[in-house]
């Protein structure tokens, strides 16, 4: 999903250019303006977005450098290139060597048990270069920095030039994917610190992560909503696992449900305005300066619906009637049509939400492929805000798991049900938005855990706690007699 909207996103940026700036320098400067508004206002403080773009520099320096040594030991030590190449790609430099042992050293490949051993020691030489960059964090005093930013209660606005157009504005930026890598290397470091019982450690760098989440997801535009729930994914994965493998004390739960529990929803309807900004810009993208079609962005967004799309449905350009491509006055009224339909539905409660995910497949049908790049943005809501909802059901299962686990080691026993934890461990039974806001389901069983804690799915039906074979298969659309499992890792 994140790949599509990229490439969804990149072209809706950067592959139609037009002559018209104006309307580009009024937009940049709305977008900006939007994104304050997110962190408070013009009157939140100073914002530090470039000291922490700096920040981001150095630990990218630090990583690439730990990267380039890796890379000599494999090369200096597997003689195939290809191999070289594959084991650069595969291990990982935010994995581990365990994770590379169970997925990729399959004794079949290896002439021998000994050409076997031989790879993972390479794989623990290359693992440790790593452990050493994420101690050296510390001690070269970038996690202290990240640390001060973290709790000045600064805003971290991307800031746009003034006379910028949107081409120049870069909404989609390379700092997401600094973001991400960084949460990567904090998630390791979560996982580390949970293997040496640095719990200090562990639930501060959780506090990182999930604050790079936060200030990922309220930047200017929906690609950045997404990555910053891809950044809380992270730690709530890692928060998930480490709970099914160590032996974590009801303080440490505690203080971890707390950080948890501060973080704040990135919600879906929050970054439309921005999105209706840039189909608007788009829109003009595709047109002239007299609002008729160019065949070059048309080219483009061709490119992009056939991608979607199986191959025997594909559309080839040759075959378009350019007089049908409608001018750019017809599409901005249907913009402006059905625009605030979807800000009506997104603003609706996440349990109905889930069952009317089809609503944003929406459009005229007479601005068929031939329609425009924002048609097929306006797509992808339907993934998009799916992606929001999961997010915060994860967020709501692992608190209610926490609790469980906290109100066992606090009573040596399991709660007979999930209302046995309010007060003290929840404020209320947090909801299933999949089964019309009832409870999350719970029920004691006979497996090592002892209870298992669940959505009942997309399909809305209880099925006892059935796991899908891929977990996350149980939010898609066509999932049938499965349950989403929170206490599986």
């Amino acid at each position: 999903m994140w790949c599509v909207w990229i490439v969804l996103s990149g072209l809706a940026m950067g592959g139609c250019h037009h002559e018209a700036a104006q309307p580009d320098v009024d937009r940049a400067a709305e977008i900006e303006a939007r994104a304050w508004e997110r962190f408070g206002g013009p009157d939140a403080g100073p914002n530090r977005w470039d000291d922490l773009v700096t920040l981001l520099d150095e630990i990218e320096a630090l990583r690439e450098a730990a990267n380039a040594e890796v890379d000599a030991l494999i090369e200096a030590r597997v003689s195939d290139p290809w191999e070289q190449d594959a084991l650069i790609l595969r291990f990982d430099m935010i994995g581990s060597m365990d994770r590379y042992a169970s997925e990729y050293a399959d004794p079949e490949d290896f002439a021998s048990p000994d050409a076997l051993q031989d790879r993972l020691a390479l794989l623990r030489d290359a693992e440790a270069v790593f452990l050493d960059l994420l101690d050296g964090l510390d001690e070269s005093g970038v996690i202290g920095r990240l640390q001060q930013l973290r709790d000045s209660g600064a805003p971290f606005v991307r800031p746009i030039p003034e006379g910028a157009s949107l081409d120049e504005v870069g909404v989609f930026t390379d700092q997401m994917s600094d973001f991400r890598r960084l949460a990567q290397m904090l998630g390791r470091r979560m996982q580390v610190a949970a293997e040496r019982g640095d719990w200090d450690r562990y639930v501060d760098d959780l506090d990182s992560v999930l604050w790079l989440g936060e200030i990922t997801g309220r930047q200017n535009a929906l690609i950045n909503s997404l990555v910053g729930i891809a950044i809380h994914a992270l730690a709530y994965g890692q928060v998930s696992r480490d709970m099914a493998g160590k032996a974590v004390d009801a303080a440490v739960l505690g203080r971890i449900a707390e950080s948890i529990g501060r973080v704040e929803p990135i919600e879906f309807a929050d970054a439309l305005p921005t999105e209706k900004l840039l189909i608007a810009a788009t829109n003009e993208g595709f047109h002239d300066e007299r609002g008729r079609p160019e065949p070059e962005a048309i080219k483009q967004a061709l490119f992009a619906e056939n991608w979607l799309k199986p191959e025997d449905e594909r559309v080839s350009f040759d075959d378009l009637d350019l007089d049908a491509f409608p001018n750019e006055s017809e599409i901005a009224e249907w913009i402006e049509e059905v625009w605030p339909a979807i800000e009506e539905h997104a603003r609706k409660p996440a349990h109905v939400r889930w069952r009317s995910l089809s609503f944003y497949e929406m459009g005229d049908p007479q601005l068929a492929v031939t329609a425009s790049l924002p048609r097929t943005i306006i797509a992808t809501y339907p993934k998009a805000d799916r992606s929001h909802m999961q997010i915060a059901l994860l967020r709501d299962g692992l608190l209610t798991y926490i609790a469980v686990e906290r109100y066992r080691l606090d009573r040596s026993q399991l709660p007979a049900s999930l209302d046995a934890l309010v007060p003290e461990y929840l404020d209320r039974v947090l909801p299933d938005p999949l089964n019309n806001n009832e409870p999350l389901s719970y029920r004691l069983d006979d497996s090592d855990l002892g209870f298992v804690l669940y959505s009942v799915g997309f399909d809305g039906a209880d099925d006892g706690g059935t796991p899908a074979e891929r977990a996350y298969d149980a939010f898609g659309p066509d999932a049938t007699g499965v349950d989403f499992i929170f206490t599986h890792p």
